[in-house]
């Protein structure tokens, strides 16, 4: 009886965290198509003299950022709804799914912090573009 409790509840909790992972892939999708930026517009405006062209940079690193945060809030979540995680409803040991979600939630944290700074980097170049485009000569 507690084996198909254990088995209906770690059924419930990946039909759940696979919902939110396929809402946050809809999601995430949809942006590609509105404002995301391929890896060559981003070279091209990582390169470019333009102020307003390194804000739009730091504008894609803060959505990055974002996206990042959710697909770790996702893990996350999985993380806690798994039996026998430290949150989840059974203690025991970490199973090969629990320290996945561990390290996938773990590392998408570690790349917002990284898409944070690369933003506050292009708004440092901006204004350091600005202030010398703006300088009397």
């Amino acid at each position: 009886m507690r084996s198909l409790l254990i088995r209906v509840v770690l059924g419930s909790a990946l039909l759940l965290a696979s919902a939110g992972f396929v809402s946050a892939q809809q999601q995430y999708g949809a942006m590609d198509s509105e404002g995301r930026l391929t890896g060559a517009e981003v070279k091209e405006l990582s390169r470019s003299q333009n102020p307003q062209d390194h804000l739009r940079l730091a504008a894609y690193f803060r959505h990055e950022a974002r996206e990042q945060e959710k697909m770790a809030a996702i893990h996350e979540e999985m993380l806690a709804a798994t039996p026998g995680s430290v949150a989840g409803p059974v203690s025991g040991t970490g199973t090969e799914l629990q320290m996945q979600s561990r390290d996938f939630a773990y590392n998408a944290r570690r790349a917002a912090r990284s898409a944070i700074e690369m933003a506050k980097e292009q708004e440092a170049i901006a204004s350091r573009l600005q202030q010398t485009q703006t300088a009397p000569r």
